[in-house]
């Protein structure tokens, strides 16, 4: 900030960070406004091609300006740090709520705009306004053609196309839950809004498959403890817990309660494990004894209530993989992709992205079904041009500074 910004009347040239604050207030007060008497909820989302010529517009509008009127003050104050970190800031104070206030999508009958931000004037407004101090920093520095510019308009430019694509490319993208039982076929799936939506492609489960850590022992009091991983239930440990000591006697990794007992279950569905234990303190004494085992489909759930009122339960078996051996059916291509569906592992076919998502977990290994979330999204192109772009220019960066070109 140099001084002729400073102690002087506000809107008097040259422009400084107030005058980007006082406009960023503005233009908040403006979306608050828009928001109360003509929601953007009521006003059709544009889709493909619509929201493609809007862009291609918007930066058509860009160049415009900077041609006509680029040895303009306010031009030239737009494309400086006075406009960009009012802008920033505006976009910032947007963002805060969002990680504060629970989000709804719409259509999910939540009222207000602050449930539902990036939906609204609140959230539209200062992002166009970041994108367009955004757009204007850039164009102003792609000339001359020095190697300090081409760095600067790389990175920048990359983060415009990939905050262009998010803002305009959102109507595009379309995500649904899809949840298929074993060796059926299903063609719909269901939108985060609650809605039943049909899609161009099918998934056909063939088999879930589940591996799961042993159950954890785990004390519930005013402080509660787990023990972790590294100990195996099958040869008896003795686990410390705060100040227990929980001594294995037998452990059944599918079991199934008989009278006050419990008695191997392997082979019979939904059956879950169980754990005979004896508890001790530290001084060796027993203190409880009895089984323990973690509510199933067909068990509930049995712990050990401890003489000073603590708990003493075996938790549900935490996921160490889980996947699904899947057939991918398109519409539109008449294609049929068969593999396996995993955690980070996607299936990709005519655009969409076949994710495993979840399943039962009361059931583990015996779920019923498997969840898949499908997702389709045209502009994510877009944005990984705009990622390496920026990775292009952060390296131009790196190097810059390294050897002080």
């Amino acid at each position: 900030m140099t001084k002729s910004t400073i102690n002087k009347p506000l809107w008097v040239q040259p422009w400084g960070v107030l005058e980007g604050f006082a406009i960023a207030l503005g233009l908040l007060l403006l979306a608050i406004l828009l928001e109360f008497f003509m929601p953007i909820a009521q006003i059709p989302k544009p889709t493909f091609p619509k929201n493609a010529i809007l862009l291609i517009s918007f930066a058509v509008f860009l160049f415009i300006i900077k041609y006509v009127f680029r040895k303009s003050k306010i031009y030239r104050w737009f494309a400086s740090v006075y406009a960009a970190i009012p802008s920033i800031v505006l976009f910032l104070l947007v963002l805060i709520p969002m990680g504060v206030i629970p989000q709804f999508p719409q259509g999910s009958g939540v009222p207000g705009a602050f449930f539902n931000l990036l939906s609204s004037w609140i959230f539209l407004i200062p992002s166009f306004f970041l994108l367009f101090t955004l757009g204007v920093a850039t164009l102003n520095r792609i000339f001359p053609f020095t190697i300090k510019n081409i760095v600067f308009s790389l990175n920048h430019l990359g983060l415009w196309l990939c905050f262009s694509a998010g803002l305009f490319g959102h109507s595009d993208k379309i995500e649904a839950t899809v949840q298929v039982n074993p060796n059926e076929v299903v063609w719909y799936g269901t939108s985060s809004s609650g809605n039943h939506i049909e899609l161009p492609i099918a998934i056909e489960l063939q088999k879930f498959v589940a591996e799961f850590y042993q159950p954890r022992l785990a004390l519930f009091g005013e402080k509660s403890f787990s023990a972790n991983h590294d100990y195996d239930l099958t040869r008896s440990p003795e686990i410390k817990i705060d100040n227990l000591l929980v001594r294995i006697i037998s452990y059944l990794p599918k079991a199934y309660p008989m009278d006050s007992s419990y008695i191997d279950a392997r082979g019979v569905p939904y059956a879950g494990p169980a754990a005979k234990v004896d508890v001790l303190d530290l001084s060796g004494n027993s203190i409880a004894q009895g089984w323990i085992s973690n509510q199933t489909r067909i068990t509930p759930e049995k712990s050990i209530y401890l003489p000073d009122g603590r708990l003493l339960r075996l938790l549900p078996a935490e996921p160490k993989y889980f996947g699904s051996n899947v057939k991918i059916y398109s519409k539109a291509s008449s294609s049929v992709i068969q593999g396996t569906v995993e955690v980070n592992k996607p299936i990709r076919i005519d655009g969409w992205w076949v994710y495993q998502y979840s399943y039962d977990n009361i059931a583990g290994t015996d779920s019923t079904y498997s969840s898949f979330k499908v997702v389709y999204d045209p502009w994510m192109t877009l944005v990984y041009i705009g990622f390496a772009m920026i990775l292009m220019g952060g390296i131009g960066m790196a190097i810059i500074y390294s050897v002080k070109i």
